[in-house]
């Protein structure tokens, strides 16, 4: 059995989540959760690596609990993505524009302030656009990794399950099954 994570064990999982929809990374999450509980001990040692842990698990949990309610977490994370891909297309049609028109207003200017506001303009444009976009990828990655994971999972219990439903079989049955199993991870 799995040792009870300190998150959950003091009661923080509500905290946790305030800090890091807060945009708190984790070594900042775990540095405010032991200076608000200083009188828990346990919370002295808790690390970034800790907190990650304890929120991939906690992602994990809740792909499953969708997978047991029957729902299909690959479909909610397609429908969530296409809406935040659509956003961040109407935004980066938005930063062109507008870097074009601050581009068509350096050209037409003499003003050399001017001209260097626009040049600002345009690149912090351009840096928010490279942003969302990274932040999108990150988003895409971290939601397939975490399903990845929680069917990974699955698949090495079914394994556990088939090996020792093996040690009851007949030595010819047992075979067969290794068969199966060896073909099954050729595809």
């Amino acid at each position: 059995m799995t040792k009870e994570h300190k998150i959950i064990k003091y009661n923080l999982e509500d905290e946790v989540q305030q800090l890091q929809d807060a945009g708190m990374s984790y070594i900042e999450i775990a540095r405010v959760i032991k200076q608000n509980h200083p009188t828990i001990e346990d919370l002295g040692n808790l690390s970034a690596m800790s907190i990650q842990r304890y929120l991939a698990s906690k992602d994990e949990r809740e792909i499953q609990e969708q997978l047991d309610e029957g729902k299909d977490p690959i479909e909610d994370f397609v429908e969530e993505y296409r809406k935040s891909m659509h956003h961040i297309n109407i935004k980066s049609e938005e930063l062109y524009k507008r870097s074009l028109r601050l581009l068509d207003t350096l050209e037409q200017s003499d003003d050399d302030i001017m001209k260097l506001k626009a040049i600002k303009e345009v690149r912090d444009s351009l840096d928010l656009l490279r942003k969302n976009q990274v932040s999108l990828v990150q988003f895409g990655d971290k939601k397939t990794n975490t399903i990845y994971n929680v069917n990974l999972k699955k698949e090495i219990h079914v394994k556990n399950l088939l090996m020792n439903f093996n040690k009851e079989l007949c030595p010819k049955c047992r075979l067969k099954i290794a068969e199966l199993l060896e073909k099954e991870e050729g595809v």
